[in-house]
């Protein structure tokens, strides 16, 4: 009996200490943008990110905040260690003019990082381009 309840407690204990892609992805991150390949001369970003438990299993709320930018958001789901999210919109200023922007893509949980992978389809005047973005967000400590 003893070894049955010393095995059901060290069974709790170390589940206890195992964190979900969930618990490990929520908080607060700075990051920064490099552009990978585009047809515009896309300005590198940096700023916030909050990432937001809904309360809902693997559902989060990704808050980005640009630094001397605009704030944006949107939703995700967290599945295994990847997030995928749900595309959104948002203007990117190149130069002197302003374009709208439809952002897509998915990103890599790791311990204290996220690495997002965007594809960036950018719209002005009945002209279309494309971009592709990468953006490593460090967790804040």
């Amino acid at each position: 009996m003893k070894k049955i309840v010393f095995g059901v407690i060290s069974l709790l204990f170390l589940l206890s200490g195992c964190k979900s892609d969930l618990q490990t992805a929520l908080g607060s991150y700075s990051y920064k943008t490099s552009v990978i390949e585009s047809d515009l001369a896309l300005p590198v970003e940096v700023g916030q990110l909050e990432v937001i438990s809904l309360h809902n299993e693997d559902s989060v709320l990704l808050l980005m905040n640009e630094l001397g930018g605009p704030a944006y958001q949107t939703k995700g789901k967290i599945e295994q260690k990847n997030l995928v999210f749900a595309p959104f919109k948002r203007v990117i200023n190149v130069g002197l003019r302003d374009y709208s922007t439809t952002i897509s893509g998915s990103a890599t949980l790791y311990d204290n990082a996220i690495v997002f992978d965007y594809q960036y389809l950018i719209e002005k005047n009945d002209t279309t381009y494309h971009a592709l973005v990468q953006s490593i967000a460090k967790k804040n400590n």
